[in-house]
């Protein structure tokens, strides 16, 4: 499910973050995982020099953690290592 998306202009990425289906974007480990790929391809692509960030939603960028994840948690060792992970 691509939560972002980007359109280069005059040597930057103007990308956009829009959690589908959600009136606010919320950061879950697909976000995170697909922000990953994205830096990485961001810093490959020779042609973008700088990065700016935008929300495809309207009234925020980012409410916070996808909770609903929260719920899905077995362990204290699962809960540390999401908060690592999202650091």
């Amino acid at each position: 499910m691509p939560y972002f998306h980007w359109e280069p202009k005059d040597g930057v990425a103007v990308v956009t973050l829009d959690t589908p289906g959600l009136p606010v974007n919320v950061i879950s480990r697909g976000v995170k995982e697909e922000l990953y790929e994205l830096l990485a391809e961001l810093e490959r692509d020779a042609t973008v020099k700088a990065v700016v960030f935008v929300s495809g939603k309207p009234d925020n960028f980012i409410a916070g953690a996808d909770i609903e994840e929260f719920v899905q948690l077995k362990s204290t060792a699962d809960a540390e290592q999401l908060s690592r992970d999202g650091q």
